[in-house]
Order: C-alpha cells, then sequence, then structure tokens
C-alpha cells in the first residue's frame, strides 16, 4: 500500500510538470477530434473553441484544490482576487493555441514517440527500471485518471517543447547581465548602531477605554474567531481492527513459518582486508602471508593500504568481486589475490558468526502484531468497501455507523486548526490535518468522499452546519486589546528618543559619542548580505536602502535602532565564476519564460483569440 501511494505522489508530480490530464486507448491512438457545437462557448482559438462546461470543469478543479488548501472560508471571491479564472482561462488558451500552431506547421507525434514516453515516467516502472502495466494501471485508478487523457497531453507536452525549441534555442542571458546579479546579490554592506531598548510600563499612564475601543475597532481582524464546523464522521482505524483481533496457536505458528526469513540473521564474517594498487604486490604479500608472516608485517613491508577492519559483514554487504570468495574462507584464513573495481585485495576472516534464526517463542508478539496489522489492514479495506456501498445506495452515517457497527463520532464546534470554540484541543480526529482539510473544503450540508488515510484506514465526514468566523467581544479580549495598547505606546517612546538621538548624528556628533553620553552600547554589523536576517529583517532591508554615512532608525527585536552605514564593499564578479555561471542559467532561464510568454502573445495574435467574459461570469456565479 505505501509503494503504491508513492506510486501515486510521483504521477501528481509529473502532472504537475507538465502533463495537466490523461486521454488514451492504451497502446492504439485514437485520433482526437474537435468540432462546433452548440455548446455555450467561454473562448475562440481560430475555429477551436473553449465550452463553458471545459471551463467549469477545470476552474472547478483547480477551486477545490485551493479550498482544500486554504481552508472552507476560501471563496469564489477571493478566488477572483488571486486571479484563478484568468489563469485557469490562459491554460486552457495556451494549450489550444500550440495545437493551432502544431496543425499550421504540420507537426505529427508518431505512437512510438508517446508509448516511449510513457515507459521513461518513473512512477510507471518498477525496481528495475522497467515498465510495470500494473503499476500504471494501479496508478492511474487511484489517481482518478484516465487512460485516455494521458496520450493526448504528452503527445501537446513533446509538440509544445518542439516548438519552443525553435523560438528558444540558444537563448542565453548576456554575461553582463550574470555580473550584475551577482554583485546585487554578493554586495556587503557594514553598519554601526545603538539600540534604545523599550521603557518599562512605568512610563505609561493608564489608558481611557475610549482609546482601548479604538484601537480594538481599528484591529478587528485580530480578535476574530475562526469559523467553526460542526461535524459527524466515520472512522475505520486499522489499529483499533488490529488491537480487537485475536489468533490461535495454529494461526500464529503458521504465519510465523511464513515470515520465518524476517527472523533469521544471515551469516556474518568480520572481514579485514589489505588493498593493493597491482596484482604483483597482492601475489608476493599472499606468498609472504602463506609462508607465515601476519597481515599487519606484510603491510607494513609492501605498498598497500594497510590492514582495514570492514567490520562484521553480510555477503550481500560485500562488493559481488569478492563476495562468494570470502564467503567461502574458513576462519582465520587469508584468500589469495582478488581484483575488483577498488583494486586487488587479500582478505582476511577474523571470525564467523553463524546465521541464526529467532524461534518461534522468541517472536511470537512480534508475528502476532504483524499478523493482527496485515489482517486489519483487509478488514479496513473490506469494511470500506460496505460502507461505501450503503452510502452509495442512500443510507446515511447514522443507519451506516449501526449497520456495520462503527461509532458515530460527533462534535458541535471544530476549527481548521483542529481546536473547539474554547480553542481547546479536539481529540480523536482521525489523521487530523487530512482530516480537516476535507472538512473544510465540504460544504455545508453535504458528506465527503471516503478518504485512505496514510495508516491504510478510511474516514468519511458530514458538515452538518457552519459557524462563520465573527469578532470576539470587546470585554473578552480587552486584557490583550491593552496589551496591544501597551506595546505600541512604549515603541512610540523608544522610536521618539531614537530620533533624537539619529538628529544628534546628522548634525555632527559621532554615533559613538552619542551613544557613550546616553550610556548605551554601540555595536559594529558583520559584513551583511541583503538576506541577512540579523540584527533584524527590517534593519537590512532599511541598510541596502540608504547611502554611505546615512543615518537611519528602524525597529529591532524588542528594541529600536539607530544606524549609521559605514562601509559598502562591492564583489569582485570574476573571485568566483561557478556562482556567476550558475546566476547566468538562472538568468537565461528567466529570459526563456518572458520570451516564452512573448510567443504565446504571438500566437494569439496569429491565431485570432475571442474571449466572451460573460459566459466566464455566468460560470463564477455557479461557485
Amino acid at each position: 500500500m505505501g509503494k503504491l501511494r508513492g506510486v501515486v505522489a510521483k504521477v501528481f508530480l509529473y502532472v504537475l510538470f507538465g502533463l495537466l490530464s490523461l486521454s488514451f486507448a492504451i497502446w492504439g491512438i485514437g485520433d482526437i477530434f474537435r468540432g462546433r457545437t452548440a455548446a455555450p462557448v467561454v473562448a475562440e482559438v481560430g475555429d477551436e473553441e473553449i465550452t463553458q462546461a471545459e471551463f467549469r470543469r477545470a476552474f472547478s478543479s483547480e477551486f477545490n484544490r485551493l479550498r482544500q488548501m486554504l481552508g472552507g472560508s476560501f471563496d469564489v471571491q477571493q478566488a477572483q482576487a488571486l486571479g484563478l479564472p484568468d489563469q485557469v482561462l490562459a491554460d486552457l488558451l495556451t494549450r489550444r493555441l500550440y495545437e493551432a500552431e502544431q496543425r499550421s506547421l504540420g507537426l505529427v507525434v508518431t505512437e512510438d514517440q508517446i508509448r516511449q514516453e510513457i515507459f521513461s515516467i518513473p512512477a510507471f516502472q518498477n525496481e528495475q527500471g522497467q515498465f510495470d502495466r500494473l503499476r500504471y494501471e494501479q496508478a492511474l485508478r487511484m489517481s482518478q485518471l484516465t487512460e485516455g487523457a494521458l496520450v493526448q497531453q504528452i503527445e501537446q507536452e513533446i509538440i509544445r517543447n518542439r516548438i519552443l525549441s525553435g523560438v528558444l534555442g540558444g537563448l542565453s542571458a548576456p554575461e553582463q547581465m550574470a555580473e550584475a546579479l551577482y554583485i546585487y546579490r554578493n554586495e556587503t554592506r557594514v553598519a554601526d548602531y545603538v539600540e534604545v531598548p523599550l521603557p518599562g510600563p512605568e512610563a505609561l499612564v493608564e489608558p481611557d477605554e475610549e482609546e482601548l475601543l479604538a484601537l480594538y475597532e481599528e484591529q478587528v481582524a485580530n480578535f476574530q474567531a475562526p469559523e467553526l464546523r460542526e461535524l459527524s464522521w466515520l472512522h475505520i482505524d486499522p489499529g483499533q481492527l488490529a488491537a480487537e483481533m485475536s489468533f490461535d496457536e495454529e494461526e500464529l505458528q503458521a504465519a510465523y513459518e511464513e515470515r520465518r526469513q524476517d527472523f533469521e540473521d544471515p551469516e556474518r564474517r568480520h572481514v579485514e582486508q589489505i588493498l593493493f594498487d597491482n596484482e604483483e604486490n597482492a601475489r608476493q604479500a599472499y606468498e609472504q602471508i602463506s609462508a607465515g608472516e601476519t597481515m599487519e608485517e606484510v603491510a607494513e613491508e609492501l605498498e598497500g593500504s594497510g590492514v582495514i577492519d570492514l567490520g562484521h559483514v553480510t555477503e550481500s554487504e560485500l562488493p559481488s568481486a569478492l563476495a562468494s570468495a570470502v564467503f567461502a574462507l574458513d576462519q582465520g584464513e587469508v584468500s589469495e589475490p582478488l581484483e575488483s573495481d577498488f583494486g586487488w585485495h587479500l582478505v582476511r576472516v577474523a571470525e564467523i558468526q553463524p546465521q541464526t534464526v529467532s524461534s518461534f517463542a522468541e517472536v511470537r508478539e512480534e508475528v502476532r502484531r504483524q499478523l493482527a496489522e496485515s489482517e486489519a489492514i483487509e478488514s479496513a479495506i473490506a469494511l470500506a468497501n460496505r460502507l461505501d456501498d450503503e452510502l452509495a445506495a442512500g443510507g446515511t452515517l447514522e443507519e451506516a455507523a449501526e449497520d456495520l457497527n462503527i461509532e458515530l463520532h460527533h462534535h458541535d464546534g471544530v476549527a481548521h486548526g483542529g481546536h473547539d470554540a474554547n480553542d481547546q484541543p479536539v481529540a480523536d480526529l482521525p489523521a487530523p490535518q487530512q482530516f480537516l482539510d476535507t472538512a473544510f473544503s465540504t460544504a455545508a450540508g453535504d458528506t465527503s468522499l471516503l478518504v485512505e488515510t496514510e495508516d491504510g484506514g478510511f474516514f468519511i465526514v458530514r458538515v452538518d452546519g457552519v459557524i462563520p468566523p465573527a469578532a470576539r467581544p470587546f470585554e473578552e479580549v480587552r486584557d490583550t486589546v491593552v496589551q496591544r495598547w501597551q506595546r505600541a505606546e512604549l515603541q512610540a517612546l523608544a522610536f521618539e528618543q531614537a530620533d533624537q538621538l539619529a538628529d544628534r548624528v546628522r548634525d555632527g556628533e559621532s554615533l559613538a559619542a552619542v551613544a557613550e553620553a546616553e550610556g548605551l552600547a554601540m555595536h559594529e554589523t558583520q559584513p551583511l548580505k541583503r538576506d541577512a536576517t540579523e540584527p533584524s529583517a527590517v534593519f537590512v532591508e532599511q541598510l541596502f536602502e540608504v547611502q554611505p554615512d546615512d543615518v537611519f532608525v528602524t525597529s529591532g527585536e524588542g528594541s529600536v535602532l539607530v544606524a549609521f552605514l559605514r562601509e559598502v564593499q562591492a564583489p569582485d564578479p570574476t573571485s568566483q565564476p561557478e556562482q556567476l555561471t550558475e546566476l547566468r542559467q538562472q538568468a537565461s532561464g528567466r529570459l526563456r519564460q518572458d520570451m516564452e510568454l512573448l510567443f504565446r502573445q504571438a500566437l494569439e495574435r496569429h491565431h485570432r483569440v475571442e474571449i466572451n467574459q460573460r459566459r466566464i461570469d455566468d460560470v463564477l456565479l455557479e461557485f
């Protein structure tokens, strides 16, 4: 099951990097025909149409994916603010544009080319790197992807790469651009600074209620109670199923015999060796050892590696050139010279630890655990299938729970973070993050699909109600508001003092003299790059915005900083040729991206793109 999940994950990664959806009657590829229909159209690329239904499917897929990532409160207005409809439409248009250009150029992709591409996908290969049809079919089934769409998208990707290779071939960033990037990234700056601490609370007068209420209303978003969901769910837990299972001795004994190799500790040998560069020296060493000299003595006399202790190893842990010969030796025996890719070896077996097999009595509990876990996974799958069938037939969670003897869980208010209305963690959530993401991507009143968890279990959740996020009453958060007010006031006082110190430096005093007069310590930074975060990220950002000898005031960690830019160090691009080459490659990649965008825009003009925004808006109103 774990391997299958890995396969599925790899499939999604492959899809993410260019294979968007899948289409093919395997091993024989049917013609793909698109003709005009009477269906509502959101866009046209030449004579080709993008229907409203096609846009709806694509948008719904991306919208639901983002909703699952960001939480159930993610709505279509937020999606529009992020530009999701435009991005979905752009992806569909890009696909059509390259298809149109393919037809214009007369480019053809053969079945063999597509087949080779499929065979090369690691997710569809076995441990030997060979195409595995079973893995292929399982991966597509588990991913809810059809055979059909795979070839279509692979064909599109091949065509796209062919077209772009003619447009982008040989495009690279000039060396001057790489040098400018190198200088920008590696420039360092050194500053002197003084920390002005925040005063204590005694420096403040008590705030009045009007001030606190004004701050509360200004920052009301910080005092929100999260969205809560009333949830009912069923959880098929293989761990619980395993704990309830019992086996007689015959079953355990049979499982032990079946898994016997799992409880074998193979023969191990304590191996020592001398490694030589050539056979002549190795042969001479062997003859001297055979004549009575020790390996240590020979190692000192001849040019070899010295005696190397390989420790206690199994046959499979040795190089194949040595393994069989070493494991044919008796204890204390030295091998004749053995050749490997590393040179010539003389090997001594110092000790032999024979193979051992743990008895049934010794591993009985481990056998019981393994058997219970295996049986529990199978039972969980069978139970999940029965649950799925019952719900598909119109049954409710309550009815399924009673019929299948599964506990029905319920909670009146769960936040996406896994806490209740009192900010206490909710116990007994199955695969919490996966469960919560599912619960908050399911609409109120709906029941999710049956979801498999990493441990081989399953859950299904129904959203019985939604309590929208709301501002907590002022009385409830008054103490927090007071703390925020105090922090803001104390920081303002520190900034006021820091500004006065900065003015003195601008008027001609040195920062060191000002610091000494005020009893403040002065610090010197290390040479800082733009990505530094000490003494604070805000400090570094401002440091790279000022000129040498400039004074600036900024916030630190629990203080306010008065800083003086003392030195700017420009790097030499020729000192790091490897980094310069890497930067040039990165810049070239960005240039190719920009050029690809310009080429797409040219395709739009050439193939005449028309968009019906009203049809797009109609789709968005459905969400």
